[in-house]
C-alpha cells in the first residue's frame, strides 16, 4: 500500500476545537446597504408591461374567435391579472428589506418580511462573476451582479437594483477577492 507523504503518519496530527456561539460575528451587526430606489419602478414597469401584454393578448383571442371565449377562459385571465397584481403589492412591500453587506471574507444579500431569505457567499467559493442589465434596467442606469460558486449553472447570489458604475465596482472586487483566493 502506497501512502502519499502528505498523508503519512507524522502528519495526520488534527485538531479540531470548539468555537464558543458567542465569539462568531453577527452578520446583523454589519451594516448594510440598500438596493437603488429606481430599481422598484422597473419591478413595477416590469409588472405594468406584463399586465398590458396578457390584455391585449386576451383581447386579439377575444377578437379572433370570440366563441372560444367563455367563463374559464375569463377566469383564468382575471387570476392571472390578479396574481401579477399581487406581485406587485409584495414588490413594493419587501423592496425596503432588499439589503446587501459586504465583509471581509464575503458578502450576503438578504430579503423578505414574512418570508426572509439570506444568501451568503463566502469570497473563497467564488467561480465566476457576471454583470448584466436588461432593458428596464439600461433605461433607469442600473444593472445586477451575478455571484457563481461551484457546481451550478445559476447564479448562487444576485445583487440587483445596483448603479451601473457600483456594480461596475463590486464586480472588479470580487474579481480580485477571486484571484487573491485562486479561484479565477
Amino acid at each position: 500500500i502506497y501512502i502519499h507523504p502528505t498523508l503519512s503518519m507524522q502528519n495526520t496530527f488534527f485538531e479540531n476545537l470548539p468555537i464558543p456561539i458567542d465569539t462568531i460575528p453577527a452578520i446583523e451587526d454589519c451594516p448594510k446597504t440598500g438596493i437603488e430606489r429606481n430599481y422598484l419602478k422597473v419591478l413595477l414597469l416590469q409588472n405594468t408591461l406584463y399586465i398590458v401584454f396578457f390584455a391585449l393578448a386576451f383581447a386579439i383571442f377575444y377578437f379572433i374567435k370570440e366563441e372560444w371565449v367563455n367563463r374559464y377562459t375569463w377566469i383564468g385571465f382575471l387570476s392571472l391579472q390578479g396574481l401579477i397584481l399581487l406581485q406587485t403589492v409584495i414588490h413594493v412591500f419587501v423592496f425596503p428589506t432588499r439589503k446587501y453587506a459586504l465583509r471581509t471574507h464575503d458578502v450576503c444579500y438578504e430579503q423578505g418580511k414574512l418570508f426572509f431569505k439570506q444568501t451568503i457567499v463566502p469570497f473563497n467559493r467564488l467561480q465566476h462573476v457576471a454583470l448584466s442589465q436588461g432593458p428596464l434596467e439600461k433605461l433607469f442606469g442600473l444593472a445586477k451582479v451575478k455571484l457563481f460558486t461551484a457546481g451550478g449553472v445559476q447564479a448562487d447570489l444576485i445583487l440587483p437594483g445596483l448603479k451601473y458604475d457600483t456594480a461596475e465596482e463590486l464586480k472588479e472586487y470580487f474579481l480580485k477577492e477571486m484571484q487573491k483566493n485562486g479561484n479565477s
